[in-house]
């Protein structure tokens, strides 16, 4: 599971149309984060991010964030298991790879992102968190 503070909405608008930059971006958002996690293995989805307003209190950002904001959460599964293992930590290599990855900010997000970038492990402005999920 990936619970992040950058606007990953699933919008399937894949090509430019006027009036439209605002989905295209949210889905090219999604689909950076799609080929990132794709690099070590597939994952498998039935149904793109959510959005719900959470108390940052009970997330593990970082900790320039707080307050109510807007949080995506994408649950997937993988084809195999330990694909992203470095052997101590499960999820160690897809928080390295998501790590500095370009993003689009300016969309539905709630927090002013400091850089445009998945941030998965900085204390003060980690924005992206990969977990254990259902």
């Amino acid at each position: 599971m990936i619970e992040t503070l950058v606007d990953i909405t699933e919008t399937k608008q894949y090509r430019h149309q006027p009036g439209e930059e605002l989905a295209k971006h949210q889905q090219q958002n999604f689909v950076t984060l799609l080929q990132t996690i794709g690099l070590r293995a597939n994952p498998i989805f039935s149904k793109g991010p959510t959005i719900t307003d959470k108390d940052l209190k009970t997330c593990n950002f970082g900790k320039n964030y707080s307050g109510v904001h807007a949080v995506w959460t994408f649950v997937f599964d993988i084809e195999y298991e330990g694909a992203f293992t470095d052997g101590n930590n499960d999820h160690a290599l897809l928080i390295k790879d998501l790590r500095f990855v370009p993003i689009i900010t300016g969309l539905n997000e709630t927090i002013d992102v400091d850089l445009a970038v998945f941030d998965t492990s900085n204390p003060d402005t980690c924005n992206t968190v990969v977990s254990t999920g259902s």
